[in-house]
């Protein structure tokens, strides 16, 4: 197997240890291991925060994304197994609109779930369509936002089919209707530095 083709992403214990034999684990290996589910303790072994909390004699799975998440400890929320040969339709937000999110509430309108934009890339389609930072929107293509749509409406944040947000304003203590915007899917460049200022 070429070992290459796997990406992993987890939480990190110091690069030092790459360089420090004080990482390695004096233990035998665990038996009936595939060789890809191998690697992939031995590279937790080395870089996985939770490195000295690995199960001692993991279970062999035949599908190696549950082989991974068998590995990672109760605390652990961030790290994944990523396949670069596996085929996505799902991105986010940021990759094809230029604009990353939140689904929140606040105490002015108790119980009401509502999407406020974090971030929008200067030059993006979001960007274009007149999307700012700190926009609250109530619906995605015509869907409201609440406790039940919630995730199916991230999903559909991820696709680049292109959206329509319903932007709307706080008045008091209840949003109101402010525009729709349609914002299509389009490539963009994003330059890293935001914003420049020189002081004389």
């Amino acid at each position: 197997m070429n070992r290459s083709i796997y990406t992993l992403a987890f939480t990190f214990l110091s690069f030092f240890c790459v360089l420090s034999s004080s990482c390695k684990k004096d233990n035998p290996e665990p038996l009936n291991l595939s060789e890809q589910n191998k690697w992939v303790l031995d590279s937790m072994k080395l870089y996985y925060y939770w490195h000295d909390q690995l199960p001692q004699s993991p279970v062999n799975e035949a599908d190696k994304n549950t082989f991974f998440e068998s590995l990672l400890h109760t605390s652990d929320r961030f790290s994944y197994l990523h396949d670069p040969d596996e085929v996505k339709d799902e991105y986010s937000s940021f990759a094809y609109y230029g604009f990353e999110y939140s689904f929140i509430t606040i105490p002015q309108v108790p119980g009401q779930l509502i999407g406020v934009v974090t971030l929008v890339v200067p030059g993006s389609s979001g960007y274009r369509a007149g999307l700012q930072r700190g926009d609250f929107f109530s619906a995605v293509n015509g869907q409201a936002i609440n406790a039940t749509t919630s995730q199916n409406i991230s999903g559909v944040l991820k696709r680049g089919n292109g959206v329509r947000l319903e932007r709307v304003k706080l008045d008091d203590s209840r949003f109101t209707h402010l525009d729709d915007l349609d914002i299509p899917t389009a490539h963009f460049t994003e330059n890293p530095v935001y914003l420049t200022k020189v002081f004389a």
